[in-house]
């Protein structure tokens, strides 16, 4: 897997973390954890 998503701006990112508190992103969950790695087997 490249780690291109590694230079993603911190701002999106937190972003999209209170964005999950407000649940607007849980269908792009899956694609973030893949993108982060957050491989949880």
């Amino acid at each position: 897997m490249a780690y291109q998503e590694s230079e993603m701006e911190w701002e999106e990112f937190w972003e999209w973390i209170h964005n999950l508190e407000d649940g607007k992103v849980l269908e792009v969950t899956f694609e973030a954890e893949s993108s982060f790695g957050f491989c949880k087997d």
